[in-house]
């Protein structure tokens, strides 16, 4: 009963722990490509 708790607890843990890893990273991802976007589209307006 302990040892099937003690897994039932480790793996709602490594969901939490992917949900906090997709959840940063996708948020790295998205302020990576603020300047990307930013620059992009303040050049593409010079040229016109």
């Amino acid at each position: 009963m302990l040892i099937d708790y003690a897994i039932a607890s480790i793996n709602a843990m490594m969901g939490r722990v992917d949900d906090i890893v997709i959840s940063v990273s996708a948020v790295l991802i998205t302020l990576l490509w603020i300047p990307i976007a930013l620059n992009f589209f303040s050049t593409d307006e010079k040229k016109r």
